[in-house]
């Protein structure tokens, strides 16, 4: 018996290549078929280009780094178009943004690497995890016909009641609002970060399945960022009996998640993160404040936790959010210098120190120029807000070499994500895991429980 001899790497690195020479072959033809007026023809060789740079994204690990880049970028290319012109009941709208956000963080991250090494050899940020699962193979062979066009499979209802457990899904509005919402309880047993459960817990508060530690983590940013808008809210509108911010929250409640969805709420709060910064440009700080505040409401109940990464990275949302945040910071900064008593002003810089710290905490979902602009922030405020919040003065030299060495090594670096910068660009966090105990959100609620309702501006 003849025993075909299992292929080496160089075989697997050619057959990538073959495939995304094959795909971009395929996409020329389907060009040229559509300018003919051959849609027919051209709607095959496009659904052809895509499955052919799939195969060639799946061997990546054998590819070089050309490959890989050219694969993704054509991917991102050719999916909606793909997908709107032969949809499938098998691929959901879910799967095809989770797959473009894939896409194109991993072609962005490859942009100025050398295209002539193995992808294998790169450092492990510039590898971008695959999506789900079942995001992943939604459009891979387990849904392809033998023809043209994709199909559906029917789903073996055993195998998927044992996978509900341990796969993504997208969140209920009920989950969704829960993080804002319910208090978080103090744990029974020490908090595990790296490591997350089998299955997800039965009630999610993320899409991703998380060590139990991120997801405390997560819950306490989320529950202070409410209640720090809270504050902010009722300042700017002098709402002493929180009557006006009772009003916005339940308006805020009544809008399902479907009835106003993501791309609504993310373009509003866009509208209106530019109409503050007109506010502020224009020198009524009090009044880009209160719009910059109203434009991270539109977000809720979304978080950084709630959707895909990738998602919240390539919509645009982490940098959005992160930039709310630090020109939050800034608008009470400036209020903080015009303000007529001492109370007045520890408290607005106190919650310039916060929103800084919201905008820092998210660098990974954005780019330099926002987690530069949060770090110069937290610098200017944490020796004052400190005063108030007293679990900062035994870290306050720690926190401060970690922002002003983050500084200094960004100074020049172009506006790219950070997440995509050189490792020796991303300044390791001293504290680890246990930081936001320390020194963040957990211990901030009393102090912000004590400033709803007070009266910041004369």
């Amino acid at each position: 018996m003849l025993i075909s001899p299992r292929p080496t790497d160089a075989e697997h690195h050619s057959e990538a290549s073959l495939f995304n020479n094959m795909s971009a072959c395929l996409l020329k033809i389907s060009e040229a078929a559509k300018k003919y007026e051959r849609n027919d023809f051209g709607n095959f060789y496009m659904d052809a280009a895509f499955k052919t740079s799939w195969v060639a994204l799946d061997m990546r690990e054998f590819a070089k780094v050309r490959t890989v880049y050219g694969s993704a970028k054509r991917s991102l290319s050719l999916i909606r178009r793909l997908f709107a012109v032969t949809p499938s009941p098998n691929v959901t709208a879910a799967n095809i943004d989770a797959m473009c956000a894939y896409y194109a963080v991993q072609a962005k991250v490859l942009e100025n690497v050398n295209k002539d090494i193995m992808f294998k050899d790169l450092s492990p940020e510039k590898k971008i995890p695959w999506p789900s699962f079942d995001d992943y193979w939604a459009m891979g062979p387990f849904c392809w016909g033998t023809t043209h066009g994709l199909v559906h499979v029917n789903k073996d209802p055993v195998l998927e009641a044992k996978r509900e457990r341990n796969q993504p899904r997208t969140l209920t509005e009920e989950e969704l609002w829960a993080i804002w919402t319910e208090d978080v309880p103090v744990p029974t047993e020490p908090l595990e970060y790296r490591q997350p459960a089998d299955d997800y817990p039965e009630f999610r508060f993320c899409y991703d399945n998380m060590p139990i530690g991120r997801i405390y983590e997560t819950r306490h940013i989320c529950r202070a960022k409410r209640e720090v808008y809270e504050v902010i809210f009722r300042a700017c509108r002098d709402d002493v009996s929180r009557e006006a911010y009772n009003h916005v929250m339940r308006s805020q409640r009544e809008r399902s998640v479907t009835s106003h969805p993501w791309g609504a709420r993310l373009n509003a709060a866009v509208a209106k993160k530019e109409e503050g910064t007109d506010l502020y440009r224009a020198k009524n700080i009090r009044a880009a404040l209160s719009t910059y505040i109203d434009a991270w409401a539109e977000l809720l109940p979304h978080h950084y936790s709630s959707r895909l990464t990738f998602e919240w990275v390539n919509s645009g949302a982490g940098s959005l959010e992160a930039k709310l945040w630090s020109n939050i910071s800034a608008a009470c900064i400036q209020l903080s210098k015009s303000v007529n008593s001492d109370f007045r002003r520890s408290t607005l810089t106190l919650l310039a120190f916060m929103s800084a710290y919201f905008s820092w905490h998210l660098r990974e979902y954005t780019s330099v120029n926002p987690v530069k602009n949060s770090c110069t922030r937290l610098l200017a405020t944490v020796s004052d807000a400190s005063i108030m919040l007293t679990t900062l003065q035994p870290k306050i030299d720690t926190l401060k070499t970690l922002w002003q060495q983050q500084v200094d090594v960004l100074q020049g670096a172009d506006d790219e994500l950070f997440m995509a910068l050189e490792r020796q660009k991303r300044v390791p966090n001293a504290m680890g895991e246990r930081e936001w105990a320390e020194v963040g959100p957990q211990t901030w609620m009393g102090e912000i429980e004590k400033l709803k309702g007070k009266r910041l501006f004369v």
